[in-house]
This record gives structure tokens, sequence and C-alpha cells, in this order.
């Protein structure tokens, strides 16, 4: 079963990469074709038409990221969701207390994304939950995308051939069918994508309660709250979660609020189930549940073979090289200063976070963030009285 998991996951990835390269290659093939006609100097196609190219085929992504967001937005409208945030890139439009406002806040590994607020259950004359709206939400990004295809298409029939104009159109209709296939077909990459999202909570109908459950903590999250500040009902895990995609977010983020209110045991046993073999949970999430392990047996028996149990080369890189995620900076930190007892690392670590709490816009956020670094200190300052 595992292994049919991981051929399936296997094949998944070779798709996305495989549309996604067609779709590059297809692009650049018309580039190519056409670049010495772009200025009527040879000269160009060696020199700043690649630029010219990277450039338009960037924007052209970002026209089609842009269209696909807001696609989730008409959607969500339509089937009784309410607007929260829409996001590109760093560029962030959102609702607060009725007036939309804008803020610079990114997503590690994402360029964009929309955040709906779900509309609350409906029951029938028999108290039975009516179907909750979570297909046309999903696919509203995918088929927004198709939709503007022959709108860019009919565009770059009138446009003339060779020019930059010509070359962005057509690298936006390219790129709306990549990010409509690589959107809309049930894929489970790092994360889930649109269509697996479908397809996971249809298989399980807990998981629409988990659905909607992790947009409502996104959204406590963008408006600056922490997991520990968050009510307790929307942290109860089951042990059923993992083995679905998106029920697993449940015990993720119930085993960082745990941690947060040092209840270790807890965030831990939380944490070796979302790892197990059995578990259905995307990368991502395997992932973060591993540096929590990894801050916990720091913070414990603090022993070099215990974190090898967790940490393989991959995450330990990645761990090594976060600059903007507080689950690997807080685990680097940890493993650092009480497993590899390296002082100059560990100041380099504090300082890539204290740069990023100055920055922040959420203070509980960076208030409890500061209590895992200054309990690995307190830790750090008790082992270093008792060994002297």
């Amino acid at each position: 079963m595992i292994e049919k998991i991981k051929r399936s996951k296997s094949k998944q990835t070779w798709l996305a990469f495989t549309i996604s390269g067609i779709g590059g290659f297809i692009c650049a093939f018309y580039s190519a074709e056409f670049s010495i006609d772009a200025l009527g100097l040879i000269e160009f196609e060696f020199g700043n038409f690649y630029i010219t190219f990277l450039l338009l085929f960037i924007a052209s992504m970002l026209v089609q990221t842009t269209i696909h967001e807001v696609g989730h937005m008409i959607f969500g409208l339509m089937t009784g969701y309410k607007f929260h945030s829409i996001r590109i890139l760093i560029f962030m439009l959102y609702k607060k207390e009725g007036k939309l406002k804008f803020t610079l806040f990114g997503v590690p590994g994402t360029s964009g994304q929309c955040i709906m607020i779900p509309p609350e259950p409906v029951y029938d004359e028999n108290g039975e939950e009516k179907p909750f709206p979570y297909v046309l939400y999903n696919l509203g990004g995918a088929i927004l995308n198709l939709v503007s295809v022959p709108l860019f298409i009919l565009l770059l029939n009138i446009s003339k051939q060779g020019t930059v104009i010509n070359y962005f159109l057509f690298y936006c209709v390219v790129m709306g069918v990549v990010l409509a296939l690589t959107n809309g077909i049930p894929m489970k990459l790092a994360i889930n994508n649109d269509g697996m999202n479908i397809i996971s909570i249809y298989k399980d109908k807990r998981a629409v309660k988990a659905y909607r459950t992790m947009i409502k903590l996104f959204v406590q999250t963008l408006d600056g709250n922490y997991y520990k500040d968050m009510p307790q009902e929307l942290f109860t895990p089951e042990d059923e979660d993992v083995f679905n995609p998106v029920s697993s977010y449940i015990p993720l983020v119930s085993a960082d609020r745990a941690l947060a209110l040092g209840n270790f045991e807890e965030a831990k046993s939380l944490c070796e189930t979302l790892i197990s073999p059995e578990s259905r949970a995307v990368d991502s999430y395997k992932n973060t549940a591993r540096l929590i392990l990894v801050y916990l047996v720091a913070i414990g028996e603090a022993k070099p073979a215990l974190i090898n149990v967790y940490l393989n080369r991959k995450l330990e890189k990645q761990m090594k090289r976060s600059i903007n995620d507080f689950t690997a900076l807080r685990a680097r930190y940890a493993f650092e200063l009480l497993i590899n007892r390296d002082e100059k690392a560990t100041s380099k670590t504090l300082k890539i976070f204290n740069q990023i709490a100055k920055k922040s816009k959420y203070p509980k956020v960076i208030e409890t963030e500061r209590f895992f670094y200054e309990y690995v200190d307190k830790l750090h300052i008790e082992k270093t009285i008792s060994n002297s």
C-alpha cells in the first residue's frame, strides 16, 4: 500500500513537471522562431532578446496567476463564500473590519493565494447537513484560466507577429493552459493542488469539516493570531485525520499549538502519527512535523542519533538554508545550540529571526516564536551551569 502511494505521487510529480516543461518548450520554440524579427536586428536574438523573453515569461505567469486567484474569488462568492484576502507574490489585499487594506505578506513556495471565508453549515428539515460547496471554489482558478485562453488567442491573432506584445500574448495562452492543467488535474505534490483537494474531500466526508476549519485557521493567522490564542474547538484532531491529505492539516497545527502551550508529549505524539508510513499527509506537512520533532528532541534528550531519525539530508539542508520558515529556524536554533553547541551558527540563526521579527506585522506570532528561542536559551544556560 505504502509503495503504491509513493509510485502514485511520483507519477503526479512527473506529470506536473512534464506539463510545465512542455509549456516552457513551446514558449521558447515560438520565441526562437521569430526572435530575429523582434527588433529587426539579428543581434537581438543573442543578447537582449533572451532577457526580454524571460521577463515576458514571468509577466505572463503573474497575469495568469492573478487570473487564477481571481477565479477562486469569483466562484467562491458565487457559492456563498465571503472575501477575506487575495495575494499575488507578496502583495496582499485583504478585508478587515469591513475595509479593504493592503499589506506585504509572503508564503514560501506559493506565487499566489485567495482566502475566502466558507459558509456556515446549512441543515435540511431532517437535521442533515446540506452539501458543502467546495467543488466550484477549488476549480474556479483553473476554470478562469481556461476561459482567458480564447481571449488571449483573439488578441494574439490581431497583434503584429514578432512584436513584444505578440510574444507576451502567446505566453499568456500557454501559461493559461499550463496553470489550468496543473491545478485542475488532481495531483498530490508538496501540497495538494485544487483538483486533489476536491478528490480528498469527496472521498472522506470528515474532510469537509477539516477543510472548513483549515480556511478559518488561515483567516485567523492572517488576522495576526497564533494557534495558542485561537478557540480550542478549531483544534480537534482525530486518529483518522492522517489518512486524508486535507484532514492531516488539523493534527499538524494542533501539534504546533501544543508545542506553544508547553504540551510537548502531545505535540510529539501528533507529529509521530503524521510522519508514520500509513500517513497520507502531503510532504510539506510531514516535513514541518519532522522539524517540530527535531526541536523536541533537541530540548529533550538532545541525542544526535534521535535527530537522525527525523532529519534526512534533504530536510537538513532545507533547515539550514531557510530564512523565512519559523518552524525551520526554531528547529535550527535548538539543533545548533543544544546538539552541535555551535554558538556562531546559533547567533546567525537568531540574527535572521530578529530581522524577520523587526519587519513582522504579527506581534502575537513573534511573541510565541520568541518563547521557543528563550526556552532553548534557558536549557543551554542550565546545561552549561551543570557541566561547569
